[in-house]
């Protein structure tokens, strides 16, 4: 996929989500946070949030973040997609605190752009146990379609094409398959061991 399809893409993604509920796409935008070398990005990815995080990242006190935490359900794929270019342009790495933070969709696409991507706290994350709710997590992207009165939710070619990309890009292509194992409406939630195994997390530690 070249970056120009990419880009004809951009104004059909404006309604792709690849969070689980429609609420997470129009709620208010993620919120970042700095503590010294670290920052933080709390709730859904939504429309222009990807201009948020390049301006949170250019202030003169952001020179000194080098770890991210993450904790969204998801949101916009178009912008997780230009947000995970934003994160590995500024040669960040990444962090899910699976004790209490969860990292699904979308967002994964933001984990696997840090240079180095730390799952903590996973030892009890069993792989596609729906009760767990925390972690990481993957499913398939969905747009919806349809008149004033009749909206369907459906999934979409175009947003997991776009994830795909992304997961190619970032040197982590193994987690496209997961992917496939849970319907826009689930979330399938991964260990740490087969996040490790895929690449998609480097370690199981505190940096």
């Amino acid at each position: 996929m070249s970056r120009y399809w990419l880009a004809r893409l951009a104004c059909r993604l404006a309604g792709v989500i690849g969070a689980s509920s429609l609420m997470a796409a129009i709620a208010q935008a993620a919120t970042f946070t700095q503590n010294g070398p670290i920052a933080s990005l709390s709730g859904p990815i939504t429309a222009g949030d990807d201009l948020r995080l390049n301006a949170f990242l250019h202030r003169p006190e952001a020179a000194q973040i080098r770890l991210l935490y993450l904790n969204s359900p998801g949101g916009m794929v178009y912008e997780a997609y230009k947000m995970s270019e934003i994160v590995r342009a500024a040669n960040l790495s990444t962090a899910v605190d699976a004790s209490h933070a969860y990292c699904a969709s979308a967002c994964t696409a933001l984990f696997v752009a840090g240079v180095r991507r730390y799952y903590l706290n996973a030892q009890t994350i069993v792989d596609g146990d729906p009760r767990q709710k925390r972690g990481l997590g993957f499913h398939e992207a969905s747009d919806w379609s349809g008149g004033r009165f009749a909206i369907t939710r459906r999934s979409s070619f175009e947003g997991n094409n776009i994830m795909a990309y992304v997961y190619r890009e970032m040197g982590v292509p193994g987690a496209s398959n997961l992917t496939e194992r849970a319907s826009y409406t689930g979330i399938y939630w991964v260990s740490g061991p087969t996040a490790l195994s895929l690449s998609i997390a480097t370690s199981l530690s505190k940096p």
